[in-house]
This record gives structure tokens, C-alpha cells and sequence, in this order.
């Protein structure tokens, strides 16, 4: 079997690199999540949960959203346990929530049968 090693570097902001991740997490996975569902979880990641705080009220301000689309989607990614509650506050499923602080490494194995 032969090994092909691709190397990238960018350097991102925070958010964005969360969004990115969470694109390529979608992508993977054929989680078929819309733009805006990825703003959420890349959001709340870095926020820590969308539940307290003025979360959504900032959420709905810095990315031009309204209240009802927002409960729809945060429904959504609960449904899909993206989100979970933890201590009675929505945050990022623990599996797949990482900081955004440190350099990310992604290792991705594609096997053929």
C-alpha cells in the first residue's frame, strides 16, 4: 500500500479556524451542514456555550440572524447531538469540540477497500 502525505498551513483567526473545522467535520461525515449551522457550532465553541450570557443576542448580532432561525437551528444540531447540554447550558459535543486557541492538526486516513 502506498502513503500520500499532503502538508497545508494557514493561519487563521479563531473563529475562522473553527468554522473550517467544522466545514471539514461536515464534509467527512456527510453531515450536509449548512453555512449557518457551522457559524453555530464554531460560535459556541469558542464562546463556550450559546445558552448564557447574551450568547444568541450576539450571535443573532454578528452574523445577521433573527431568534426563531437560530432556535431552528440550534434544534437542528441538537437533534443531530452536535450540541449537547452540559450543567444545563448548550455547548459543543465534547467529541468534537476542540480549542481554537492552539495550532490544530488534522490527520485524515482515507482507506481503500
Amino acid at each position: 500500500m502506498k502513503t500520500t502525505v499532503q502538508k497545508m498551513k494557514n493561519i487563521l483567526l479563531t473563529l475562522e479556524k473553527a468554522q473550517q473545522y467544522y466545514s471539514v467535520l461536515s464534509v467527512l461525515n456527510s453531515l450536509k451542514l449548512s453555512k449557518k449551522q457551522i457559524e453555530v457550532l464554531a460560535f459556541t465553541a469558542i464562546r463556550g456555550n450559546i445558552s448564557s450570557g447574551g450568547s444568541k443576542e450576539l450571535f443573532i448580532s454578528e452574523f445577521g440572524s433573527t431568534k426563531a432561525s437560530l432556535g431552528n437551528i440550534i434544534h437542528k444540531l441538537t437533534k443531530k447531538k452536535l450540541l449537547v447540554k452540559k450543567d444545563g447550558k448548550l455547548v459543543v459535543n465534547p467529541k468534537i469540540s476542540l480549542d481554537f486557541n492552539n495550532t490544530i492538526i488534522l490527520q485524515i486516513c482515507l482507506e481503500t477497500k
